[in-house]
């Protein structure tokens, strides 16, 4: 809703307090809980803390922000699908026993409700709170949840608040990862699932854990691969950078957000309504808010941040018709029970190698 910018030398006011009631009260709410952190964290610590929870990174230090874009680790600082993921678990965990499943799921669309409230609507937190509550709506009454739904739902109500935000780079980015994840992510899993580890000392039952840590580990590179895929030419496109060690701080970072985000947001509920309560919970923020200072810290190693020509809108599209076609290629192949359509495109495909070495052999 920014149409363009004028200068001017004298400002007039007007009237005052003519924003809708129901932003008036979220603004007050998400200033409260801004000055009450700052009262009881130390200003880095405080800064990188509402920037990690409310996405508030008005006061965040220059250098902080940018070692964490260097460390492909600045999608923390935008609130989205992640964050209400550990919101909902946390809850879960809390509650689930206490008050019930059913229960416990309506208090999750509420917290979401009230998450998205306190956040103003930004367009990320939007994003993943729509389809998390759309998840929830479908388990209450025993429906299918489809992610492809619950994502264009969530797009069109975003965009019939604001068309202009299509142009977005927070929006681009929230919904490519999103897509990357539902597109590739099981296929990169399939790849994966032949490492295993060759261990003969069966009898101390080494080789199941370790292959279960392996696991997990797998699971995070296919999801930080199936992300990258997508977003790394809107990336290269709008910032002219690549980080080749985003692995390894994606990989870093996977152990100790998920603590982090549940615990900052027990913090910033308890902050608004006691400041003791909170200062309990300083030294445990301040040391884990530490830990993501060291590992931001990737993106001071050597290359790691490679400057980009930018890319044409024609090769973004080869890009992305490249590897739809790979995808699908891909699935035809591993497919345990292929179909009639799966089976004529391998022979398609069979029969276009065969006239290729033809002509190879003629030339």
């Amino acid at each position: 809703k920014i149409y363009g910018t004028i200068k001017c030398k004298k400002v007039e006011i007007l009237k005052h307090n003519q924003e809708n009631k129901f932003f008036q009260i979220s603004n007050k709410i998400s200033n409260k809980i801004v000055l009450n952190t700052k009262k009881i964290l130390p200003e880095k610590t405080s800064s990188i803390l509402l920037g990690l929870i409310l996405g508030y990174k008005q006061n965040m230090d220059d250098q902080i922000q940018e070692n964490f874009r260097n460390a492909s680790m600045s999608h923390i600082l935008a609130v989205s699908g992640m964050h209400v993921t550990y919101i909902v678990l946390g809850i879960n965990l809390i509650f689930k026993k206490v008050i019930g499943k059913k229960k416990t799921e309506i208090l999750n669309i509420i917290i979401l409700l009230l998450y998205m409230f306190i956040t103003n609507f930004s367009t990320s937190i939007t994003r993943a709170g729509i389809m998390g509550i759309i998840m929830i709506l479908s388990k209450i009454i025993y429906r299918k949840n489809d992610i492809y739904t619950s994502i264009s739902i969530s797009l069109l109500l975003i965009l019939f608040y604001n068309p202009f935000l299509i142009q977005d780079l927070g929006l681009l980015l929230s919904y490519g990862g999103v897509t990357g994840i539902i597109l590739f992510n099981k296929s990169i899993i399939k790849l994966l699932e032949n490492i295993k580890i060759k261990n003969k000392i069966y009898k101390y039952k080494i080789r199941p854990k370790i292959q279960k840590k392996l696991d997990k580990i797998k699971e995070i590179i296919s999801i930080t691969f199936s992300v990258q895929i997508v977003i790394l030419p809107i990336v290269i496109y709008n910032l002219n950078t690549f980080n080749p060690y985003f692995l390894i701080s994606n990989l870093a970072l996977s152990i100790f957000i998920g603590p982090i985000v549940i615990i900052g947001f027990i913090f910033i509920v308890i902050v608004l309504i006691n400041l003791r309560i909170a200062k309990i919970f300083s030294k445990l923020i301040e040391l884990l808010i530490q830990i993501l200072l060291i590992i931001s810290k990737v993106g001071k190693f050597k290359f790691s941040k490679v400057y980009l020509v930018t890319p044409s809108l024609f090769s973004l599209i080869i890009y992305y018709i490249f590897i739809l076609v790979s995808l699908v290629v891909y699935n035809i192949y591993s497919a345990k029970n292929p179909n009639r359509t799966q089976i004529r495109i391998k022979n398609l495909i069979a029969l276009e190698k065969i006239k290729v070495r033809k002509n190879k052999i003629i030339i």
